[in-house]
C-alpha cells in the first residue's frame, strides 16, 4: 500500500519547506502529485530563497515557469531574487510578466513599488502601491511605502496622509508613526 503525504501536513508536521518540496520531487508519492510539476519547483525555489541560496532558487523558479508559463507566483518570487541581486531592470520585467499572468495579485504591485523606490522612480512607486491597496493587499505597508516615496519627491502633505492611512489600517504600525514625526520635524 502506498502512503500519501499531503503538503500541508508535511508543513504542519514541522518539516522544513525544502524537505517538503524535495519529498514531492523525489520518489515518495504525494497526495497532490507535485513530483516534477511546477508547484513543487516553485515551493523548492521558495525554500532555497529563504535559506539565502539564490542561485538554486532562481533555477527552480525558472523550471516552474518553463513548466507553467502563467505561474504568477514563480515570476513574483524570481523578481524578488533579481531585486536582491540588484538586477533591477530584469526584476521589473519579471514583475510585469507576473502582473500579466495574474493582475489581481496585490503582492506584485507592492513588490514592484518597492523596486521603483530602489530605482528612484518614486511617482511610479506610488502608483504601484496604490494598485496593491486597491486589491486589498499589504494595506498598511503600501500606504507607508507610498508615503516614503512621496516624501522623497517633496510631497510632504501627501506623504503624511499616506502615513496616517497606514496607521488607520494598522494602529500598531510604528514605522508610519515614526515617519510622520520625521516629516513634522523638518
Amino acid at each position: 500500500m502506498r502512503r500519501f503525504i499531503t503538503i500541508p501536513r508535511v508543513f504542519a508536521a514541522c518539516f522544513s519547506t525544502i524537505t517538503a518540496a524535495l519529498v514531492c520531487m523525489t520518489g515518495l508519492p504525494c497526495a497532490d502529485d507535485y513530483r516534477g510539476k511546477w508547484r513543487g519547483h516553485g515551493n523548492l525555489g521558495l525554500a532555497y530563497q529563504h535559506q539565502g541560496r539564490l542561485v538554486e532558487a532562481k533555477e527552480q523558479y525558472q523550471i516552474a515557469i518553463a513548466k507553467n508559463p502563467s505561474f504568477a507566483q514563480a515570476y513574483l518570487n524570481l523578481g524578488t531574487v533579481l531585486q536582491i541581486e540588484n538586477r533591477y531592470l530584469d526584476a521589473e520585467a519579471v514583475y510585469l510578466r507576473a502582473a500579466e499572468c495574474d493582475p489581481n495579485l496585490p503582492a506584485i504591485y507592492h513588490d514592484l513599488g518597492s523596486l521603483y523606490v530602489q530605482m528612484g522612480r518614486f511617482e511610479e512607486a506610488v502608483t504601484e502601491f496604490h494598485k496593491s491597496i486597491s486589491l486589498g493587499g499589504y494595506i498598511a505597508e503600501s500606504h507607508n511605502n507610498a508615503g516614503y516615496a512621496l516624501a522623497n519627491i517633496g510631497k510632504h502633505d501627501e506623504a503624511i496622509r499616506e502615513f496616517k492611512a497606514a496607521l488607520v489600517a494598522n494602529p500598531q504600525y510604528w514605522q508610519a508613526a515614526a515617519n510622520i514625526k520625521k516629516l513634522q520635524n523638518l
